[in-house]
């Protein structure tokens, strides 16, 4: 956005639709969506694991039509469960747009472990929360959340035109004009 494009965060456009629902529960902002959401152990979560990813393909929809029709540069930010919609819908965004994904470090995936249990986003887990026999819940997300991390990962370098290690992107030492050369680069 720093360089001059629109930028388009679909966390925020998915709150967005899902407003109504959570000012009757008196949440607003991210951290209540992960709070409606829940955990993947937690009853209602399958049904509102649909609704979120209903509105997430709905999101992305939205994107790609005003990517389309955009004249300017856009980035879009889009969510880590974006790999959960429909293959057409994730085609539709790689006929129109440049993929990247930032892959972290080893290190950086045990520290997203500790921020999501402290500061939780919302997580749409698939088929990766698989509780083993009398294994706490948990026991049970701390392991099923590297599981998860591996699966999604690979997912999206499977979908990206670009990956870059988030070791080349040491934000204290790469600055937005930086950033677009190390995409040029890959190209």
């Amino acid at each position: 956005a720093k360089t001059g494009f629109k930028h388009i965060c679909c966390d925020e456009l998915i709150e967005e639709k899902l407003t109504p629902e959570l000012q009757a529960l008196g949440y607003s902002g991210i951290k209540e969506v992960a709070k409606w959401l829940g955990q993947p152990y937690a009853e209602d979560f399958m049904d509102k694991q649909q609704q979120f990813l209903e509105l997430e393909k709905e999101t992305m929809n939205e994107v790609v039509k005003e990517i389309q029709s955009c004249e300017e540069n856009i980035v879009v930010d889009s969510t880590g469960s974006l790999i959960y919609i429909d293959e057409e819908a994730i085609k539709e965004l790689n006929q129109n747009s440049l993929v990247i994904h930032i892959e972290p470090t080893d290190d950086m995936k045990q520290a997203m472990f500790e921020t999501y249990i402290k500061e939780p986003k919302p997580v749409i887990w698939g088929d990766s929360y698989q509780p083993n026999p009398g294994e706490s819940n948990e026991a049970a997300l701390s392991r099923c959340y590297h599981d998860l991390l591996e699966y999604r990962l690979s997912k999206y370098r499977q979908h990206a035109d670009i990956t870059l290690s988030y070791k080349e992107l040491d934000c204290d030492l790469v600055n937005e004009k930086e950033f677009l050369e190390l995409i040029t680069k890959k190209l």
